[in-house]
């Protein structure tokens, strides 16, 4: 795929030279250099059915696309849209394809439109036109967008950040020398995820069926913040202080099954929560409903970091294990205590008569 990026940017290039001879060009060739611009995702592609997560597929699909903030080209908040190669024609990334992101019908041009000097640009993802609704991104204002959680993942969605790949800043002070080409945004996490994963061996047993009605998570977490566009640690989100909060977050069985994630505003300082599991087994026809709860102590939520909450329900009763990675894959260590409630343990294997 880095050969049709390579050819691209030489096509881009060839069309700019031929502009610049015809007499409706701009007038001189630094002047007739449009400004390109390309995206990519860090991570894998999304699992079905993992709601809400922005890869860069997702990314591509009509009604996402990512907004860019550029004060020397009077872009506020100015939309871009990919109109490349669909993903099954294109099995890479959609960087590989520079002329497929576009801002609409106003190009843009290097010196020209920046009064000769350099561009400061700023992205984040996904775009909206302005802030609206109780959850996602509620308002985008100067380099910022503040973001506020949902409290289910049906309406939970991801929020990225656009860096330079090889900085892991944005693009400051941005020339078309020092980008060769499309300015090529590298999107960042800027959240935490938490995902449910449920194990059993109880349907194993004749007759008996298990049923998750519910997981709720309560605690203290970040309901509402701001996210700063200009980032001084490399690939590190600059959130701001949160304004409020929100105690419980819940997950029923139905999203567990679909592998849906919960988006959370990242809290870096250790808290502890606790986990209720409803749930019940069914034998014979007649339910018996449980509900258990699970402690766990010292959790910090980390920007770029997804949690894999893994149940164990057996008919002896349920363990929890909490699990992390990047978006990558890659394992992220966890450093966490967890305390079973007495409900988790309770018992509900068929007991044999001694006689």
């Amino acid at each position: 795929m880095k050969r049709n990026y390579i050819y691209g940017i030489l096509a881009s290039l060839f069309v700019v030279a031929c502009s610049s001879e015809g007499t409706n060009g701009p007038s001189t060739d630094s002047e007739a250099v449009p400004i390109t611009l390309a995206a990519t995702v860090e991570g894998t592609a999304t699992r079905a059915g993992a709601t809400g997560n922005i890869d860069y597929s997702v990314l591509a699909s009509t009604g996402y696309g990512f907004g860019v903030i550029a004060s020397q080209l009077e872009w506020t908040n100015q939309q871009v849209t990919y109109n490349g190669p669909t993903p099954a024609e294109n099995p890479g990334t959609v960087f590989d394809y520079p002329g497929s992101w576009t801002y609409g019908a106003d190009q843009k041009y290097w010196n020209k439109d920046a009064g000769g000097g350099p561009i400061d640009f700023y992205a984040y993802a996904p775009y909206v036109s302005s802030g609206s609704g109780s959850t996602g991104i509620t308002a985008v204002s100067g380099t910022s967008v503040t973001y506020t959680i949902a409290t289910d993942p049906d309406n939970s969605v991801d929020l990225l950040w656009g860096v330079n790949g090889t900085t892991g800043l944005p693009w400051i002070s941005t020339t078309l020398a020092q980008t060769g080409g499309p300015v090529l945004f590298t999107f960042r996490h800027a959240l935490a995820a938490i995902g449910v994963e449920v194990k059993s061996n109880i349907s194993d047993f004749d007759d008996y069926t298990l049923t998750v009605d519910k997981v709720e998570l309560e605690g203290s977490f970040h309901k509402t913040n701001t996210l700063n566009l200009n980032n001084s640690s490399a690939n590190t989100p600059n959130w701001g202080t949160p304004s409020s909060s929100e105690s419980k977050l819940t997950i029923t069985g139905t999203q567990i099954a679909a592998n849906k994630l919960l988006f959370v505003i990242p809290n870096a300082t250790k808290q502890n929560y606790t986990l209720k599991l409803s749930w019940k087994v069914t034998k014979g026809g007649v339910d018996t409903d449980k509900t258990s709860t699970v402690n766990i102590n010292d959790l910090d939520l980390l920007a770029g970091t997804k949690y894999h909450l893994i149940l164990n329900i057996t008919l002896m009763g349920v363990t929890l294990d909490v699990t992390a990675t990047d978006w990558t894959g890659q394992p992220v260590p966890v450093d966490v205590k967890i305390e079973h409630g007495t409900s988790a343990s309770e018992s509900l294997a068929p007991r044999k008569d001694v006689r």
